[in-house]
C-alpha cells in the first residue's frame, strides 16, 4: 500500500520514499538471487558455480544485504535516522556472521546491499522522482514541485 502510494501520489518525501524503498529491495533480492545461482557456494565454503549440481546459498548474505539496502535508502531520506539504521544492518550482519555466514558472504552483502540503495536513491534523483538538495552536512531527498520538469541535477 505505501508502495503505491509513494507512486501516485508524491507531494513530499514520505510518499515516494517506500517507492524508492521498493525498488531497491527488488533490486536487491535479485541480484542476490542471481549471485547465489551463479557462485553456487555450499555450507563447506567451497564455490562449485552454476555449472555444478549442488546448490549452495551462503554467499552472499541476502539478509545483510536487505538491511544494508535499507539502511542506505533511509540513511539518505532521512539523515537524522542514519546511525539508528546503521547500527540495525550492522547487528543484521554480526547475527548472520555469528549463526550461517561466512564473513566474506555477509561483507559482499554489505557492499551489494549499499551500492543498491545508493543506486535507488540517485536513479530517483537523477529521474526527477525525488530531487536531491544539497545542503550541510548530507545531502537530502525533497519534494519535486512539478514532475514533468527535472530536478536541481537534472
Amino acid at each position: 500500500m505505501l508502495l503505491v502510494g509513494g507512486l501516485v501520489t508524491g507531494r513530499f518525501r514520505g510518499r515516494r520514499a517506500p517507492a524508492v524503498l521498493g525498488a531497491a529491495l527488488a533490486a536487491t533480492a535479485f541480484l542476490v538471487w542471481a549471485l547465489k545461482w551463479l557462485a553456487n557456494r555450499g555450507v563447506d565454503g567451497v564455490f562449485y558455480g552454476f555449472w555444478q549440481g549442488e546448490r549452495g546459498i551462503m554467499f552472499p548474505s541476502g539478509h545483510t544485504a536487505m538491511a544494508f539496502a535499507v539502511c542506505t535508502v533511509i540513511g539518505r531520506v532521512w539523515p537524522r535516522a542514519r546511525w539508528p539504521a546503521l547500527l540495525i544492518a550492522v547487528g543484521v550482519a554480526v547475527s548472520r556472521v555469528c549463526l550461517v555466514h561466512f564473513l566474506s558472504d555477509v561483507v559482499a552483502g554489505a557492499l551489494l546491499g549499499s551500492a543498491v540503495g545508493w543506486s535507488a536513491v540517485d536513479r530517483a534523483a537523477r529521474t526527477a522522482f525525488l530531487s536531491l538538495e544539497i545542503g550541510p552536512g548530507l545531502a537530502r531527498l525533497t519534494p519535486n514541485p512539478d514532475p514533468g520538469k527535472p530536478g536541481p541535477r537534472g
